[in-house]
């Protein structure tokens, strides 16, 4: 299978138990978190060209759907004290798809983009213009945007009706509820905990209150398509 062929199959996910981790899984790893009743895992890709140590790479993509664990992706959050921009959010957009593209993502992947860090003073039209330019370069690439909602000041009712976004992951603090729809993904409290030798946030998956799901990745020898 050639770099960049599309590979595995992309499912509406279930409601069910998972992880977020900015580290490496392994095969041993995964194969624990599965045998503990773990159903997906979430890891992170880049906002650079170059995807760093501890970004996912094809090969763990491979480990992961093997040990029967399905896959969600999200961008890393920016260093604290950046201004979101559209220019900006087109930008680490596109380059959100690059990765995956990169590793044989299917379509209509859920991945998720993180806007937290920001400078003290950034105003809500901003961030929500980086949302919205984010969102479209991801959908132009053919995946699902998501939004992980964690500290950035956006009201419950601009998280509705001002971005573009259908799918919401509730930080572990707390945050706005998203008005109408609210979340698909909550991160449980408390963060950053210990467990098969690994440092994870624990995440549940649910339907929205309009009944919407994420989508994850599974593994299969077919090839998915949109």
């Amino acid at each position: 299978m050639g770099t960049n062929q599309v590979w595995g199959m992309v499912e509406r996910a279930a409601p069910a138990r998972g992880f977020d981790t900015n580290v490496v899984v392994t095969a041993e790893v995964a194969r624990k978190f599965a045998v503990d009743g773990y159903r997906f895992c979430v890891r992170y890709v880049s906002h650079d060209q170059a995807e760093g140590q501890y970004d996912i790479s094809r090969g763990e993509a491979e480990t992961i759907l093997g040990a029967n664990l399905a896959l969600m992706v999200v961008q890393h959050v920016r260093r604290s004290g950046w201004s979101p921009t559209a220019a900006l959010g087109s930008s680490d957009g596109a380059l959100a798809a690059q990765h995956l593209a990169g590793m044989g993502a299917p379509p209509r992947l859920t991945v998720w983009t993180d806007i937290e860090g920001l400078t003290s003073d950034v105003p809500a039209a901003a961030i929500i213009a980086y949302a919205n330019a984010w969102y479209t370069a991801v959908a132009a690439a053919g995946y699902t945007p998501g939004l992980y909602v964690g500290t950035f000041r956006l009201t419950s009712s601009q998280l509705y009706w001002n971005l573009k976004f259908r799918n919401y992951w509730k930080s572990g603090m707390a945050v706005a509820d998203v008005e109408r729809r609210g979340y698909q993904m909550i991160q449980q409290s408390p963060g950053n905990v210990t467990m098969n030798g690994i440092h994870i946030d624990n995440d549940v998956v649910q339907a929205d209150n309009l009944g919407d799901l994420p989508t994850w990745w599974v593994g299969s020898s077919e090839v998915a398509t949109s």
